[in-house]
């Protein structure tokens, strides 16, 4: 120790305090150097993996003059990297431009910062609007494919509508203030990129377009909602079979079951899927199948040929009235009337604390019963009314939006690069 102490007096010698003191906050600043430098490095990084990865940076958007607000949903690029279809849902179409004509598309290139930078692509445009869904598709090809690279584009309507609340400026472009404009950042050649049916189809159309990223996700979840209402009614069924035993076990006659669901039951096929095997279609439902079929190749017209009409909304108005006088549930559940098994009658009682044991344990089979089968019902209701409805309407929506299209293209002039 005496040894260092001789060496380096300066380290240890109560006259070296500001060299002391010079040395640490060097070894401090050289510390924090590295810090920084690992953080930025990190954040670069970072950077780099969201600019590599991400497509949609946009998710909604209003427009500068008439304040109308617009969804982007989907973003999709074909697999080659040539085609991207942006698609785009106005929450309110009051003050929304239903011809496609009436919009102008302007591209750059931008960055993180979103400040302009030079664009390395040339693509050409088409929009397409589907009538008053609220549904706008903007498709972009560059024959080169899209890099990598942030993308400004500034939707502009040449509606007039002025919001009372005058107009949102921007900050780089002052022709937001003059025109009803909004600008949305996406990357369609970053590697998170997912296709659409219709960028793979070399003869798409406007149908192909709406059924592919409109309709398509929408018959998904109909399709999940529709399995779900049959395991809902399988677990009913179990909840039924297991509350008639109760009935039977406290010495009461099981009554049969409301006329909606009398008979029915759920069975497991070969592929592990579960059908409702039934004789009553209940009323303003419908019963088809399905599962081997889709809304792109068409469920109404088999449907309304059965229902031996032609007229689509005579068909629909039919069935909604159907629905509307159909007796409920609770109706026919409140005059089944319950006897013991030597046929005398059993009254319910409906005050535990006024009844005996026995009394309350036959009165809780019998409400478990009600319970069970009311379960059965609602998820019967949902599965043959209104989701087979709901198919049903989406493809009759989807038919009707493709038949009253509007498109502009490239040759009248839709997209400004620059």
């Amino acid at each position: 120790m005496n040894n260092i102490r001789t060496r380096l007096p300066w380290l240890f010698g109560g006259h070296y305090k500001m060299e002391r003191f010079g040395l640490s906050f060097l070894a401090l600043c050289i510390a924090m150097c590295i810090v920084i430098g690992m953080v930025a490095n990190t954040r670069r990084l970072d950077l780099k993996e969201v600019l590599g990865n991400q497509v949609m940076y946009t998710t909604q958007f209003v427009m500068s003059r008439s304040h109308s607000v617009g969804d982007v949903q989907s973003i999709n690029v074909s697999e080659d990297g040539t085609r991207c279809l942006i698609l785009i849902r106005w929450q309110d179409m009051t003050n929304v431009a239903i011809d496609a004509s009436d919009y102008q598309l302007f591209l750059t290139g931008s960055n993180l910062s979103q400040e302009f930078t030079d664009l390395q692509c040339q693509p050409v445009a088409s929009v397409y609007m589907f009538g008053n869904s609220g549904y706008m598709a903007i498709y972009l090809v560059d024959t080169n494919g899209f890099p990598s690279q942030i993308l400004d584009l500034t939707i502009r309507s040449n509606n007039d509508f002025l919001s009372p609340d005058g107009p949102i400026s921007d900050a780089r472009d002052g022709s937001f203030v003059n025109y009803d404009q909004a600008r949305i950042f996406f990357n369609p050649g970053a590697a998170g990129r997912t296709t659409a049916d219709c960028l793979e189809d070399a003869n798409m159309t406007a149908y192909s377009i709406y059924d592919s990223v409109v309709t398509r996700p929408q018959e998904d979840e109909i399709r999940k909602q529709l399995d779900a209402d049959l395991e809902q009614m399988q677990q009913a069924q179990a909840q039924i079979s297991e509350a008639e035993s109760l009935v039977t076990m406290y010495d009461l006659q099981v009554p049969a079951a409301p006329s909606m669901i009398a008979g029915d039951r759920i069975v497991e096929g070969e592929d592990g899927t579960l059908e409702l095997e039934t004789s009553v279609v209940l009323p303003g439902g419908y019963d088809f199948d399905w599962r081997n079929g889709s809304v792109k190749e068409g469920y109404l017209a088999d449907v309304m040929a059965d229902a031996d009409m032609e007229n689509e909304t005579q068909f629909f108005s039919m069935k909604s009235q159907e629905a509307a006088n159909a007796a409920t549930l609770a109706g026919v559940v409140s005059k089944i009337r319950w006897y013991y098994a030597d046929g005398s009658e059993f009254t319910p009682s409906s005050s535990p604390n006024e009844s005996s044991t026995a009394m309350q344990l036959a009165s809780s089979a019998t409400g478990a019963l009600t319970e069970a089968w009311t379960a059965f019902y609602n998820a019967k209701y949902d599965y043959q009314v209104t989701q087979m409805g709901a198919l049903l309407s989406l493809e009759s929506t989807a038919r009707d939006m493709t038949q009253h299209y509007t498109m502009t293209d490239t040759t009248h002039g839709v997209l400004t690069l620059y």
